[in-house]
């Protein structure tokens, strides 16, 4: 149901309902261009006040033409108005949207109401010296894929606004909101700048991008010197679990004398490194690496082929192995105390110990 008229033209001025005298005396005529019928005001005291068309049917378009009208003045008046913020889908890198330009306000020195632009005539032109920006005041009929071609080949930027919500009823004061100041109900038809932002966009990526590959390389390269130094002096390059602790070789060492020798305790005895874990579960095999070397604690449950002797010697070294695990966790910070410490390679990543 389309509401009650309140707005008319008047002299060719678009007047409200409150702003004339009540009856035909009013003067005032059909905002729709394509009706133009004299109307009437009715000012009674039990109805909302509103124009009537005067001895013909009402016309449909009345109140969509009152509301384009009114639209209009008001940008004209206000000569300002909220352009809405630019963006970019950005593919190449970050598979985002990308905001190219802020939604902010623009001001005009002058603002031209259909005014014939080439081969097409925007509703409103604002103008700001040299430059201008077309606006498009959308109800029910909004920019097609012809007059978007002629709007972009004018190479002006333009928006339209779409005051579809209002045809329910409005007051003026909630058009000036919708018009002036808020973006939401705008979107960009053509923008003139958007090619030199997003170029501006993809040269600035590249290069970020470009610098960060070149810092981090740098960094990799540090990274190698140090490594390549601290083998030479036969250093031990050794890795920080996710807690920033290391399995330190010194106490493995200190901590494997105290318990009875075999293949994998003589290793650690030695010097040679364990990182302190050990891979597998129970029900499959158990192992861990003593330097490069892979020694078998437990078989699967299905090679399980142990005496009742291997078998408790087993479990004595599973035992053994998670009592000296336990005592070589040590923090990064406890770490740097030692005399054996040298220096991080990678922040608390890697740490060069000179324990031999």
């Amino acid at each position: 149901m389309i509401p009650k008229l309140t707005f008319a033209l008047h002299k060719k001025q678009l007047v409200n309902i409150d702003q004339v005298v009540s009856g035909l005396d009013c003067n005032c005529f059909c905002p729709n261009p394509n009706c133009n019928s004299k109307l009437i005001a009715r000012k009674g005291n039990i109805k909302k006040h509103h124009f009537a068309h005067y001895e013909t049917d009402e016309c449909v378009g009345a109140f969509e033409s009152a509301l384009h009208l009114l639209a209009k003045e008001i940008i004209q008046t206000e000569k300002r108005i909220a352009i809405p913020e630019m963006e970019f889908y950005d593919s190449e890198y970050e598979n985002a949207t990308i905001l190219l330009s802020e939604k902010k306000e623009v001001k005009a020195q002058s603002v031209d109401l259909e005014i014939l632009q080439g081969d097409f005539q925007p509703d409103v032109v604002m103008n700001f010296g040299s430059k201008q920006l077309f606006i498009e005041i959308a109800v029910t009929h909004f920019v097609d894929d012809e007059k978007r071609k002629k709007i972009t080949n004018s190479g002006i930027s333009t928006i339209e606004i779409d005051l579809s919500s209002f045809m329910a009823g409005f007051e003026k004061q909630s058009l000036v909101e919708a018009l002036i100041y808020s973006a939401d109900n705008k979107k960009w038809i053509y923008n003139s700048k958007q090619n030199l932002l997003i170029n501006n966009y993809l040269k600035t990526k590249k290069r970020e991008l470009e610098e960060e590959e070149e810092y981090y390389k740098k960094i990799e390269e540090e990274k190698n010197s140090k490594r390549k130094k601290a083998r030479l002096k036969g250093y031990r390059i050794i890795k920080t679990n996710d807690y920033y602790q290391i399995h330190c070789p010194k106490t493995v060492k200190e901590a494997s004398n105290k318990f009875k020798s075999n293949a994998i305790i003589e290793r650690l005895r030695k010097g040679d490194y364990w990182n302190g874990v050990i891979y597998g579960h129970i029900g499959n095999s158990r192992y861990v690496y003593i330097g490069k070397d892979k020694y078998e604690i437990f078989p699967s449950d299905k090679d399980f082929k142990l005496t009742e002797i291997e078998a408790k010697e087993r479990r004595r070294l599973y035992g053994q192995l998670m009592r000296i695990s336990s005592k070589a966790n040590i923090e990064c910070e406890t770490c740097e105390k030692c005399e054996y410490f040298h220096e991080y390679i990678d922040h608390k990543e890697e740490i060069v110990c000179k324990f031999k």
